[in-house]
């Protein structure tokens, strides 16, 4: 069954009961997801990947990826990361949470525990209208207790969107890790963590506080692989780069792996593109990793 149009400039999945009991009757299948995603903006899910694309991302994790810090975009390199971000069920699940089709622009690949502290993706990366972006954290092995499993505040997600004008000081990341410590320590949510099994998923909302739990055996891996979406015919925007002097700064075209191509931001929302050296130099990086990848197949 083909996903709807959103009505608004809400995700479906954070409109009302009334739209969340609708999208229920549409897609039964989902029920538990939806009935999650909207009360609590995570999802646990088994999205049913291949073995082999799970264990030959794994072994990329425990080879190229030991340092905390993880490897960005390993899909340019490796089919079966690639393969993970574009899973056709997992794609069509989210296109129908969000009401429009969703496409992976970016992945992440960690071999150990980030202790990352609290934070949201949509500070990094968000939308006009707000929300059309999601993570999805895979887990490429069982996750450890004592590995450092990922942690998220349920209902965190229903939080105003916070940019850099929120933030006090100099406004550097270091600030808005500290802003965001007092809202958790001001709204007492109650921290969960991922401990999920190998080839399951979470899904997180764009607002959804989440972050690393500490490592307490260092020599536990916690292969995992994230991988960003976004939804068509928004406006892309990196709240974390914006100039209040100028909101254009912020403006991004992500690429959208799934059907090898860049994606303009939708300039009736909000006009303005990156500018053309960001733009070009981009298209460089994505397309001379893709030829080296085809030329070391063939």
């Amino acid at each position: 069954m083909p996903y709807t149009t959103a009505p608004d400039d809400i995700p479906l999945i954070e409109q009302d009961e009334t739209a969340r009991d609708a999208l229920i009757q549409r897609y039964p299948q989902y029920e538990a997801t939806i009935e999650s995603m909207h009360s609590d903006g995570f999802a646990v899910i088994d999205p049913k990947y291949y073995l082999y694309d799970l264990d030959e991302a794994r072994w990329f994790c425990e080879t190229s990826a030991a340092d905390a810090a993880g490897v960005k975009n390993a899909w340019m390199s490796n089919r079966a990361i690639e393969n993970i971000a574009t899973h056709a069920s997992l794609i069509r699940l989210l296109s129908c949470l969000y009401g429009r089709r969703a496409f992976p622009f970016q992945t992440w690949n960690f071999a150990h525990g980030t202790e990352q502290k609290a934070h949201a993706d949509a500070y990094h990366y968000n939308t006009w209208p707000q929300g059309f972006t999601c993570s999805v954290w895979v887990a490429l092995e069982d996750v450890d207790e004592s590995a450092g499993p990922l942690f998220y505040y349920p209902e965190s997600q229903g939080r105003p969107y916070t940019d850099r004008r929120d933030l006090e000081g100099a406004k550097s990341y270091a600030d808005y890790e500290r802003y965001v410590g007092a809202q958790v320590a001001a709204r007492t949510y109650k921290q969960e963590q991922a401990r999920l099994q190998k080839g399951q998923a979470i899904i997180l909302s764009a607002n959804l506080l989440h972050g690393g739990s500490p490592r307490l055996n260092p020599a536990l891996t916690r292969c995992t692989q994230a991988t960003y979406y976004y939804f068509e015919g928004c406006a892309y925007h990196a709240p974390i780069q914006q100039d209040a002097a100028d909101p254009s700064t912020s403006i991004l075209e992500p690429f959208d792996i799934t059907r090898r191509r860049f994606v303009k931001s939708n300039q009736d929302i909000f006009p303005g593109r990156p500018k053309r050296r960001h733009r070009v130099s981009s298209q460089l990086v994505i397309w001379m990793a893709l030829m080296r990848r085809k030329l070391a197949i063939d």
